[in-house]
């Protein structure tokens, strides 16, 4: 992606962010809401923040590094048994995390 066409597509979304909010504004502005209504805007407005929380998650990793491989150590501390049973726990969370994701990882145990 270009770096013009990817600036339009943020200034995109934000201005239909911004449209959707606005609206929803002035849907729960009605002097008179009904039930029906009060669910619609709920489900509205957790759909507009799945979006923002979707377009944070795509800012944050949009740096040019960010498709580039990395290496995660994770070494028990000095607390023995259950130092090593925690490094295990985390290891398996971010294994199971990375393959959610369909992300490729490899192991050197």
């Amino acid at each position: 992606m270009s770096a013009i066409s990817e600036k339009q597509f943020w200034l995109d979304e934000i201005h239909h962010l911004e449209e959707d909010i606005g609206l929803l504004t002035d849907l729960i502005a009605l002097p008179e809401l009904d039930s029906k209504i009060i669910k619609e805007a709920i489900y509205e407005i957790k759909e507009v923040d799945r979006r923002i929380r979707g377009l944070d998650a795509k800012l944050l990793l949009s740096d040019e590094n960010d498709i580039k491989n990395c290496i995660l150590t994770i070494h028990p501390g000095a607390g023995g048994t259950e130092s090593c049973d925690w490094a295990e726990m985390l290891f398996r969370m971010y294994l199971r995390w990375l393959q959610q994701k369909q992300t490729k990882s490899s192991s050197n145990r």
